[in-house]
């Protein structure tokens, strides 16, 4: 069992992957994009990475991670909560491409001159929208 606030490296990696494993970690600024097939170790490296900011002083809870589905950010999170066991301070904000769109929508309406109260559709509201079309 890997202890609180560490990740299981324990997986031999090639030259090339120990490469762009500690080039994503050592990334000085902006935007991170970190892609690779299933079990490549995406989340691990994020959470590894998350922690490595948080160690060094950044505030990451002004970092924001996206994730393309809904059990790919869960998965994410739970992995970083177990980075960040023992760790006095924020958890970076961890969410799908769509959840952080809605929210952007959410807050900042009235800066972009619409309706503050408007509430994005759901997948049941866009379905109950098209079934009534089709009456």
């Amino acid at each position: 069992m890997t202890p609180p606030g560490t990740i299981d490296t324990a997986r031999p990696r090639s030259a090339s992957e120990e490469r762009d494993r500690r080039a994503a970690l050592s990334h000085a600024s902006g935007p991170l994009l970190v892609t690779g097939a299933a079990g490549s170790g995406r989340t691990a490296l994020l959470a590894e990475r998350f922690r490595a900011l948080a160690d060094n002083g950044v505030d990451v809870s002004q970092v924001l991670a996206l994730a393309p589905r809904p059990v790919s950010a869960a998965a994410l999170r739970r992995a970083v909560a177990d980075a960040f066991a023992g760790f006095a301070g924020d958890e970076p904000a961890v969410t799908t491409i769509t959840a952080a769109a809605a929210i952007l929508l959410r807050d900042e309406a009235a800066a972009g001159g619409g309706d503050p109260l408007a509430q994005t559709a759901t997948r049941t509201d866009r379905l109950a929208l098209l079934l009534d079309r089709l009456d």
